[in-house]
Parts: C-alpha cells; structure tokens; sequence
C-alpha cells in the first residue's frame, strides 16, 4: 500500500475520483473528501489484517500466551514495545479526533525468548517477581549449606544466578539475609564480616 494522507485536501480531485474507484460520476470535490476517510479506514484495515499487526490488546495477549505475561493495565505497551524491539507501524489517525494508534509486527521466538529473559531480569514485571522470589530461596539454601567462613554475599549472589539463571547481585543477598538471619549468624558464615 502507498502511503495514504490522512488529509484529502493533498489529493487534485483527478487523484481523489481515482483512489475512490468512482471516475466519471460527476462527484464535487466536497464529495469526494466525505468518502475519503471511509475509503482510507478500509485500506488501513485490510493491511492490518493481511500483515498480521496486532493492536495493544492483541499485543499482550499474545506474549501472555508466549508465556510473556506484562500487565493489562501497562500504559504505555509502546515504550515496552520500543524497549523490546518490537517492530511497530503507524497509519494515522483516522477521523479529526484522537491519536495516531500503533500496530505491532508479531514478535519470532527469539525476540519472545528475549523478552522473558529481560522481564525476568525486571522485578516489577510478573516473571520478574517470581525469579526473585525463587532467587530468595536459593539464596537461603545457599548459605544455610555453606560452611563457616567459606562465601561471600558476591560468592552466594553467584552460586544463585548459575542455578536460578537470573541476574543477582550483593545487595540482594545482604538485604535478604538482613531479613531472615541474625547478624551473628551472618558473620558466623561469610568469610568477610558484615557488620
């Protein structure tokens, strides 16, 4: 499809009998931009039907079934999306008011893949609040299992991010530790006392 304008008033009235298919009527100028944007809705939706463009909704229904579940109630899935490198199109808008809606191209499984890692490396996404609480476990069961002296927080943060295959770090493992153990036993077991 060659780009369509938005706006009629760019077309010669030859240009616009042209694209309307109604050469020969005898239809005035004013006419034939009351046609227009019925005529331009059509082409927009028979290109997202045969490109396979999804709508946000259609977007996240998609990468929940993926298994890259977002939140339905993210308001802005176009930065998700540019985050993720989901291709998007944009038509214009269609009528004098309201924005220009965007289309995004289905992502391959190898973006999907990409963006699971990247939402479970998130904490505020759904996967991501999951691998953390999967994180604290191993994190617990890492340092219940060592021996005196034997790891640190940057040790244990490695232990688990080979087992869990998220991101981990020291400042987690502290703030988890804080949480459920003694400061005692926390200088009992790390080789570098942390308080």
């Amino acid at each position: 499809m060659n780009k369509l304008p938005s706006n009629p008033q760019v077309l010669e009235k030859k240009a616009l009998e042209k694209e309307l298919n109604v050469v020969g009527q005898g239809l005035t100028y004013k006419e034939l931009r009351k046609r227009w944007p019925e005529h331009r809705e059509k082409i927009i939706k028979r290109e997202i039907k045969s490109g396979g463009l999804l709508d946000s909704d259609e977007l996240i229904k998609f990468l929940k079934e993926k298994g890259a579940p977002i939140d339905p109630k993210t308001k802005n899935i176009v930065r998700f999306a540019k985050n993720n490198g989901i291709k998007m199109k944009k038509f214009g808008r269609i009528g004098k008011a309201g924005y220009d809606p965007n289309y995004f191209f289905k992502p391959d499984n190898d973006k999907i893949n990409e963006i699971i890692k990247n939402l479970k490396n998130n904490n505020n996404s759904f996967p991501g609040r999951k691998a953390l609480q999967e994180k604290k476990r191993e994190i617990i069961k890492v340092f219940n299992q060592s021996n005196p002296k034997e790891e640190s927080k940057t040790s244990i943060a490695k232990e688990v991010e080979k087992t869990t295959k998220v991101k981990t770090n020291r400042k987690l493992v502290r703030s988890v530790l804080e949480d459920v153990k003694s400061k005692s036993e926390i200088n009992k077991k790390l080789n570098r006392t942390v308080y």
